[in-house]
C-alpha cells in the first residue's frame, strides 16, 4: 500500500512540476482585441491558451452601440469558431464580465464578437456596422 501511495506521490509531483498547470488568476495573462462587426455578420480573433486555468471575456466598448452584441470564445474550426461560451452584452453591459469559465485544455482559442439577430428572437438585426473593443483575460 505505501508503494502506491508513493508512486501516486511521485506522479502528482511531476505533474505539477512540469509547468503549464493550472494558473492563479491575478497571473493570467490579458490580450486586448479590436475590430469592426457588419450587420449579419462575425469578426473572428485568434489566441493561444498555454495553461489550465480561468478564462474571462469583457466587452470594453462598441460603437454606434444601441444595439445587442454576441460575444464567444471557442474552438477555431477552420475559418469559423465553434463556440464553448457565448452570451449577449447590451450597452448597460459594457466593461462588466461578459464570459468566465474554466480553461481546461491547452491549446488554440478564438474570441468571435457577432451581430446576434439571426441566433437571437426578439433581437433586432443591426442597421449599421459595430466598432469593438474586447480583453480577454486567460491563464
Amino acid at each position: 500500500m505505501i508503494k502506491h501511495l508513493a508512486a501516486a506521490l511521485v506522479v502528482v509531483l511531476a505533474a505539477t512540476s512540469c509547468g503549464g498547470g493550472p494558473v492563479d488568476p491575478s497571473k493570467n495573462k490579458t490580450e486586448s482585441f479590436s475590430g469592426t462587426v457588419q450587420p449579419g455578420s462575425v469578426d473572428i480573433k485568434p489566441f493561444t491558451i498555454s495553461n489550465l486555468g480561468e478564462i474571462s471575456v469583457t466587452v470594453n466598448s462598441f460603437t454606434p452601440g444601441n444595439v445587442v452584441l454576441g460575444v464567444a470564445y471557442g474552438s477555431p474550426s477552420g475559418t469559423n469558431c465553434s463556440p464553448i461560451q457565448s452570451n449577449a452584452v447590451s450597452n448597460t453591459n459594457v466593461g462588466r464580465q461578459a464570459l468566465t469559465g474554466q480553461i481546461l485544455i491547452k491549446g488554440d482559442y478564438c474570441l468571435a464578437v457577432f451581430d446576434p439577430s439571426g441566433i437571437l428572437l426578439n433581437i433586432a438585426p443591426w442597421s449599421v456596422a459595430q466598432n469593438y473593443a474586447v480583453t480577454v483575460s486567460h491563464p
